[in-house]
């Protein structure tokens, strides 16, 4: 094959290589809102599997995302399907997700080992993504156990 057949070839090979690149449609969410939205959709869901079935808790607590993030639930069904359908790019916003949602538990983990050390806690900040879902006001969780636990500022 001569030099000029070889550097032909090559450049077909970049092109065709670079023209496989997926790029999501302008309607589809990019992936930090994405993440963003999975991550407070997925602890509704955990909160909701503690809650009595109620309907229209369920409801309430995802309109309050998709409000939240400026997101119609069509756009985040038709996003989170595209997605789907792409596993490198949704493997990457959860591997996100799971590392956002292990920095949670261990800041919630050394909280409550501080309070049953008696180290004074009025400066640590307790803010928390989980707590902002629930209620939609400012509230801090001290521990783990159940939800009488907890202090509400307004």
């Amino acid at each position: 094959m001569s030099r000029r057949a070889k550097n032909i070839f090559l450049l077909l090979l970049l092109v065709l290589v670079a023209s496989c690149k997926v790029k999501a449609p302008e309607d589809v969410l990019p992936p930090e809102k994405m993440e963003a939205v999975l991550y407070d959709y997925h602890l509704a869901q955990s909160m909701m599997t503690t809650l009595a079935s109620v309907d229209y808790k369920e409801k309430l607590m995802y309109t309050y995302i998709y409000d939240k993030h400026g997101v119609s639930k069509e756009v985040f069904d038709s996003s989170l399907v595209w997605y789907n359908r792409y596993p490198k790019h949704i493997e990457r916003i959860y591997a996100n997700i799971e590392a956002r949602v292990n920095e949670e538990v261990d800041a919630l983990a050394a909280a409550k080992v501080a309070m049953e050390e008696g180290v004074d806690l009025t400066n640590v900040d307790f803010s928390s993504p989980v707590a902002e879902l629930w209620t939609s006001l400012p509230v801090r969780l001290l521990t783990a156990t159940p939800l009488g636990n907890r202090v509400s500022f307004s």
